[in-house]
């Protein structure tokens, strides 16, 4: 083998040993001439980012938010690809049921349509996920990850004699950028809070609500979240955050455990709590009844 053939045959073995570590600033090695091997510098990122909004809330126990994380790529080399996976921190009930899906598009007004989240299966909110695209990002471009919270039940207690309720759910946001072996990562939180509830106290067979904020004096109406049946109570002038309920049965029997909501005379809600609804016959005569706190 000539002294020429030797060169080139060391020089071919030291480029198939070339491993590039995936860093944000990575060297890649390119053959830009016959026999000529040079090393160039090229950066792969993805930016830092923020979830708008970085919170959000829903009153009661049931609600849908939506989010827009905005993954800029501020490198010099465009990504093939990209992840984005959820982790949860769940301030909810052991039988909570909520829903993420995450869809990406190039533009930040789609995260508000439930048309962009159509063809994307939802994953439970209350663990880890992950949702992948393979769209192309160019240096200096932007796609945007579209976050999708469908709440359906909180699993929220208000026992009696407690402070009122505050549940609420931490999303992590962890955004991957990749191209071939290069990946680079970067996180934000979303948070999701559920608002309005009361706290109770049971006061002999009634349950008596203190209601976040003051109200006007009044008639209330309160409706039953598994029947939809109605009832009232009244706000006393010298007592605008209690409002004492009564279970309004008069015959039948029936233990139920559900959430109530507050509304006021316009049907804005003013507040939410989970109550107990019992009422049967002693000795098959006697109708008995309560309302609790659950």
């Amino acid at each position: 083998m000539t002294k020429r053939a030797k060169i080139i045959t060391a020089l071919v073995a030291a480029v198939a040993l070339v491993v590039v570590t995936p860093l944000a600033a990575v060297a890649y090695w390119v053959v830009s001439t016959q026999l000529a091997v040079t090393a160039q510098a090229s950066t792969f990122s993805i930016a830092p980012y923020a979830v708008a909004p970085s919170s959000a809330s829903f009153t009661g126990w049931e609600g849908t938010q939506y989010y827009a994380a905005p993954l800029t790529n501020n490198g010099a080399t465009p990504w093939s690809g990209q992840t984005v996976s959820l982790a949860a921190s769940s301030g909810f009930g052991a039988a909570a049921v909520a829903t993420a899906q995450v869809a990406f598009n190039s533009a930040s007004s789609a995260c508000q349509n439930d048309a962009t989240y159509t063809s994307v299966t939802p994953q439970s909110a209350l663990g880890a996920s992950s949702w992948s695209s393979t769209a192309t990002v160019a240096p200096a471009a932007t796609i945007y990850a579209c976050v999708k919270v469908d709440i359906t039940d909180t699993d929220t207690q208000t026992p009696s004699g407690q402070p009122a309720p505050a549940p609420s759910l931490t999303l992590t946001t962890t955004a991957t950028a990749a191209q071939r072996n290069w990946t680079d990562a970067e996180s934000a939180a979303l948070t999701v809070a559920s608002t309005g509830w009361a706290a109770c106290t049971n006061s002999g067979s009634n349950a008596t609500l203190t209601l976040p904020a003051q109200v006007p004096a009044g008639t209330y109406t309160v409706v039953r979240n598994d029947t939809g049946a109605t009832f009232t109570g009244t706000v006393a002038a010298n007592a605008r955050t209690t409002l004492t309920l009564t279970n309004p049965a008069t015959s039948g029997t029936e233990t139920a455990e559900t959430y109530v909501t507050v509304k006021n005379s316009s049907g804005a809600v003013v507040a939410v709590a989970n109550l107990t609804f019992r009422s049967s016959y002693v000795l098959w005569i006697f109708f008995t009844k309560s309302l609790i706190c659950a």
